[in-house]
């Protein structure tokens, strides 16, 4: 079968026509960005987008959105996605951050079909999906956030991730000398009367109860 996924077509073996779009995404396509939650339909964690619609995957067969366009996090893009990251990141959203892949993708999902939701539809598009660390608060200012941005007019920069920071060495100072073998087993011979339950000198004989220590 073929999947259409973040505007690419990917074969998928029909084995895997029954099998939860979840784990099709993530352990045959590789796109961790869909996560695991409960696997039961209750946290949408795994939320992509299907066709527009967030749809939670691990209820989703991958046989049925053959023919569909399929959106991961990894892939989602566009005037609405940039508003919902840039509010998401100056309201401080995120703190664990395991159920955002689903939250923000709701998120697009609803301001997609309703640029200026009020409250209480916010509240009933979005009460799905969980967030374990309680941050439904930070969640509900960022997407109204969102929708006054898109409101604007204004187009917020991309967020790029900064490249990972090159620790500095941790001294400046001379190299230690390695602990040799014999060194280490006389340590451990003396902290340990009966070395051969935590000692692993090569010269130490069980049977000999320590007379032949190297």
């Amino acid at each position: 079968m073929r999947l259409t996924v973040n505007g690419s077509d990917f074969e998928v073996d029909d084995r895997h026509a029954s099998t939860p779009l979840l784990w099709v995404l993530r352990d045959v396509l590789g796109l961790n960005g869909t996560k695991f939650g409960c696997g039961a339909g209750f946290c949408a964690a795994c939320t992509v987008l299907v066709d527009g619609q967030n749809q939670k995957s691990c209820q989703t067969q991958a046989g049925r959105t053959v023919g569909q366009e399929i959106v991961t996090v990894e892939g989602v893009s566009g005037p609405v996605a940039d508003a919902v990251r840039d509010a998401w990141h100056r309201d401080n959203v995120v703190q664990c951050g395991y159920c955002q892949p689903g939250q923000t993708l709701a998120a697009i999902a609803l301001l997609d079909s309703n640029a200026s939701p009020d409250d209480a539809t916010l509240g009933r598009w979005m009460n799905g999906n969980l967030c374990r660390c309680g941050t439904y608060q930070r969640i509900r200012s960022a997407v109204h956030d969102a929708a006054t941005t898109l409101a604007s007019g204004d187009r917020p920069a991309a967020l790029i991730a900064p490249a990972a920071p090159e620790p500095p060495p941790l001294t400046d100072g001379p190299v230690l000398p390695s602990v040799s073998p014999a060194a280490k087993w006389h340590s451990c011979a003396w902290l340990y009367p009966n070395p051969p339950l935590n000692c692993s000198w090569p010269f130490w004989r069980s049977s000999e109860r320590g007379k032949d220590r190297g």
